[in-house]
């Protein structure tokens, strides 16, 4: 009965981890697209005021 225990506990442990870590990239990666999204206007703006 032990072995299945510590099977379970493991198995919970990895998954809340994947878990995690795949909140923390989405996140990360939202941050960093969002930025990108703002640094892409502000050369557009600044492109379109010299013509």
């Amino acid at each position: 009965m032990r072995p299945a225990l510590a099977g379970r506990i493991t198995g919970i442990v990895f998954w809340g981890l994947v878990v995690v870590g795949l909140a923390i990239t989405g996140y990360l990666l939202q941050e960093s697209e969002q930025r990108l999204e703002a640094r892409y206007q502000s050369l557009a703006d600044r492109t379109s005021f010299h013509r």
